[in-house]
């Protein structure tokens, strides 16, 4: 179990303007979604892992998806009137909160702008969550593509609400084309995640879940790996164990002979050219191993347990 908040449905709700401080990471491994804040990340085993893997929790990793094949249609930049509007406004809140013992970072000032927008945009929306969801990742790709940081919080605030607000005209400028061109991709992404998610549950032994939200990750144990080290927040990964290949222990040719003047097939190298002659009769035991009969056919140890694991037995 852990703690972790997507920016989506969930977490539109509990930002509020000009919040001052944002956790944020793209997790490539996580299939590029955009992480904010806290709420619960955990792995689900496969006893209850399928049973998760329904259409409306594949929203927020089909944002991530189809806001890549989106990019290339949807190329509106930040218009100048909202940039002049928007950093007026900025300017004025985060004065009054700069002085305040938690800062507003660029971040937190470009998300919390955009998510208003997205709160306006989607509300007339009949898929509403999969609007949201669409809405948030964009907001998250265009404030990090303005060069907005989480780590600004001391920095005055006429230079980070200049690059807040870069960020968030970018994403309302492209928001609607993103949204429009990703609702016809939705119901077939949703199908494919839909397949993905059985098949990782049922392979790997599970799959991590966000919020209730699918991780489409590349490799379960690294999209966890890549969680601790962007939110130092442990999300345990219990994965089904590789099959190996017995392997049989390899003898050289007089051990599988049962000695060095043994003849024929698979006799040494170093005696193919000796003159033909016959073995020296077996030593006679005195008694034979422990649990076998003196006229049981007895082999070397070494000999058996390559016989035996090859037979698998």
């Amino acid at each position: 179990m852990a703690n972790l908040n997507i920016l989506g449905i969930a977490a539109a709700a509990l930002l509020t303007l000009f919040a001052p401080s944002v956790a944020r990471a793209d997790l490539e491994a996580c299939g590029g979604l955009w992480l904010f804040g806290e709420q619960d990340c955990k792995f689900v085993p496969t006893e209850t892992c399928t049973t998760s893997c329904e259409p409306v929790a594949m929203e927020e990793s089909c944002a991530a998806r189809l806001s890549i094949d989106c990019d290339t249609s949807c190329t509106a930049t930040a218009e100048a009137g909202c940039t002049e509007t928007c950093q007026t406004d900025c300017s004025t809140d985060c004065d009054v909160q700069q002085a305040s013992a938690t800062p507003p970072n660029s971040m937190g000032l470009c998300v919390s702008s955009c998510q208003q927008e997205c709160n306006t945009t989607c509300d007339g929306v009949g898929a509403h969550g999969e609007c949201r969801s669409t809405c948030a990742q964009n907001c998250g790709e265009k404030c990090d593509r303005a060069k907005c940081r989480d780590d600004d919080d001391d920095v005055e605030c006429t230079p980070k609400c200049e690059t807040s607000c870069q960020g968030s005209c970018w994403a309302r400028a492209s928001s609607e084309c993103q949204i429009s061109c990703q609702a016809e991709q939705y119901t077939v992404c949703k199908t494919e995640l839909v397949d993905r998610c059985h098949e990782e549950c049922e392979q790997t032994g599970g799959a991590i879940f966000c919020s209730g939200q699918f991780m489409n990750a590349t490799d379960v144990q690294a999209c966890a790996d890549e969680i601790e080290a962007e939110f130092s927040i442990h999300v345990e990964v219990m994965l089904k164990a590789e099959g190996r290949r017995r392997r049989c222990p390899r003898l050289q040719p007089r051990q599988l002979l049962g000695g060095p003047h043994r003849t024929g097939p698979g006799r040494p190298a170093a005696h193919a050219r000796r003159p033909r002659r016959e073995p020296p009769p077996p030593p006679r035991l005195k008694q034979p191993p422990f649990g076998r009969t003196v006229g049981h056919a007895w082999r070397p140890r070494r000999l058996r347990q390559q016989i035996c694991c090859q037979q698998t037995c």
